[in-house]
């Protein structure tokens, strides 16, 4: 399986999200993949924040600082402009987080920091995008003695929540009956997830569009592992998290989203349902040796959460807004 399978049912345009995908090529007669020198993918969703588009922006290693990464920026400018986007967002990745001093940046959140040396931040400066906020990247590596430990807090957190919640675990789809109630809390996401200076509205969720998020992960060669804690007496569910695997048997898989409803937090139901998920990824796929996430950096109650099961922090990810 090579990464194209992989990648092009997350770059087609479908019901929720407008994708454009732009390369940079070689001035040749007939080029070919040899001759891709970068590449810009445009993000747009189609309802909530339709003001907002996103950019992801790659360049060859050997062939930046000739001005290729400024056209593809401008051309994802030019993309999102066309489709009425007023603010464009981009990441930078830089390992590891500098310390607090000079020669760095401090995110307005006051959580996290990037150099102010570092190609990416010049790079961005220079083109007119505002420091935003800052995304700890973290790594958790897997073991049977972490899996067990993460068992324990797993015990702890049940008995903090009490028996009015109950543990469920689905692998790569969600049962009918329980697809409009994970609707209803993947739709707070957006919301309730920090998110700096960039503001993101709510997106509809509904049971069909989980189907499809199931079914567009399938078509991706990716399995889910899904973790959520019911709350018994509402048979709403109050928590849940999501860990996405390769099909493939690699040694690494990411951890998702993970949301615990504002109406039910103070229970470790984070805990509880990380713990679970953690667990259900080991039975089911005892060769992973990573699991890789990001969390916004001032998001202290969720990043304790991680630090606790065993994440170390192994970078940062910026995030630039501009005004277009």
């Amino acid at each position: 399986m090579g990464p194209i399978v992989v990648w092009l049912p997350m770059l087609q345009d479908d019901t929720y999200v407008a994708n454009s995908l732009s390369v940079a090529v070689r001035d040749v007669a007939a080029p070919t993949s040899a001759d891709v020198l970068g590449a810009v993918l445009v993000t747009m969703p189609r309802e909530g924040s339709t003001d907002l588009a996103h950019g992801y922006v790659v360049v060859r290693p050997d062939e930046r600082g000739v001005g290729i990464g400024s056209a593809l920026v401008a051309h994802g400018e030019q993309v999102a402009a066309a489709a009425g986007r007023t603010r464009f967002v981009v990441r930078s990745a830089e390992a590891p987080e500098p310390p607090a001093g000079p020669g760095t940046l401090t995110a307005p959140t006051g959580a996290g920091r990037v150099s102010v040396d570092a190609p990416s931040s010049r790079f961005a400066l220079r083109h007119g995008f505002a420091f935003e906020q800052v995304e700890r990247y973290s790594v958790l590596q897997v073991s049977s003695d972490v899996v067990a430990a993460a068992d324990e807090l797993g015990t702890q957190a049940a008995q903090v929540a009490g028996d009015d919640y109950r543990v469920h675990v689905w692998h790569d789809d969600v049962p009918v009956e329980w697809r409009a109630a994970l609707a209803a809390l993947m739709a707070r996401m957006n919301t309730d997830a920090p998110s700096g200076a960039v503001e993101i509205d709510e997106e509809p969720w509904d049971a069909e569009r989980v189907r499809d998020f199931c079914e567009q992960a399938d078509h991706a060669f990716q399995h889910l592992t899904i973790t959520v804690a019911e709350h018994v007496p509402s048979r709403a569910l109050a928590a849940y998290t999501i860990i996405g695997s390769p099909k493939v048997e690699v040694p690494f898989s990411f951890q998702e989203d993970t949301l615990v409803h504002a109406d039910h937090r103070g229970r470790r139901l984070g805990m509880l349902v990380k713990a679970a998920n953690l667990a259900a990824l080991h039975e089911r796929r005892p060769w992973t040796e990573r699991v890789h996430t990001t969390n916004a950096q001032e998001n202290e109650f969720m990043l304790a959460i991680n630090v606790a099961l065993g994440f170390r922090a192994a970078g940062v990810h910026a995030v630039w807004q501009k005004l277009i």
